[in-house]
């Protein structure tokens, strides 16, 4: 089971069954708006989800509860000050460290993770879009199909970016690799992928959650299932494939939702 938490601009944040709400929901900087379960919310707590003939009592108290305080944390969430919000995001940032609210912006500049620092509300799918505007490249505000044309040629884009990782290599044995050369190569295929995803009306970063989404279903009792030889992770009884969840995201984003 998991919590989905939905802001005004359509992202969204996932707790996982009796992980705490407010820890995560600490990292958002907009109030909640929505909160939906994966499954209906009364088989869960009965058991039903699992096929479990007999469920224990304290069990299903121990899932009511946890229920309770997704929907309580969204309640308090929305009531809760845009000022206090921010308070709680300084004390993230610097921990055990006095911050008067004034200096929300010098500590949000200082914190690489929410935005360049310096200008935190330029995130970085902003200065994307800022890139794709001024270099004037045409872009969708909703899914649009390009054609097989584009798909090519963005193809051999990103293949001669790839192909520069190889850059990287030392030069001569005994060498150290080149990080700042593999580190420019990773980063240009980035702007790349997130520059063509806007071509496409693609919201990339929801897409991205999906699959990471995904990624954690794999997972058996929170850790990654092996094979039996240990020469790569499998997937656990769980898992679930993200594709359903992409089309979902495409298909309300094509709506304007």
């Amino acid at each position: 089971m998991k919590a989905t938490f939905v802001f005004a601009d359509q992202s969204t944040l996932s707790v996982k069954a009796f992980n705490s709400v407010k820890a995560v929901l600490v990292n958002a900087l907009t109030k909640p708006t929505k909160l939906y379960f994966d499954y209906n919310t009364e088989d869960w707590i009965e058991g039903k989800l699992e096929g479990f003939p007999h469920f224990q009592d304290r069990d299903k108290q121990a899932r009511i509860k946890w229920i309770d305080s997704c929907k309580e944390q969204l309640e308090l969430e929305a009531k809760l000050d845009i000022r206090e919000m921010m308070q709680d995001v300084v004390n993230k940032i610097v921990p055990n460290k006095p911050t008067k609210i004034e200096t929300v912006q010098q500590a949000l500049d200082k914190d690489t993770r929410i935005g360049r620092p310096g200008q935190y509300k330029e995130f970085f799918v902003e200065r994307i879009s800022k890139m794709n505007k001024t270099f004037e490249v045409p872009t969708n505000t909703k899914p649009t199909d390009l054609g097989t044309d584009r798909i090519t040629k963005f193809w051999k884009v990103l293949s001669e970016e790839v192909g520069e990782l190889l850059a990287a290599l030392p030069k001569n044995d005994g060498e150290p690799s080149d990080l700042v050369a593999y580190a420019d190569c990773l980063g240009d295929i980035v702007v790349y992928v997130f520059s063509e995803a806007e071509r496409w009306g693609i919201p990339l970063v929801e897409v991205l959650h999906a699959i990471l989404d995904s990624q954690d279903s794999k997972l058996v009792d929170g850790k990654p299932l092996w094979a039996p030889d240990r020469s790569k992770f499998i997937k656990g009884p769980n898992y679930l494939p993200p594709e359903d969840k992409i089309k979902e995201i495409l298909e309300r984003a094509a709506n304007g939702q």
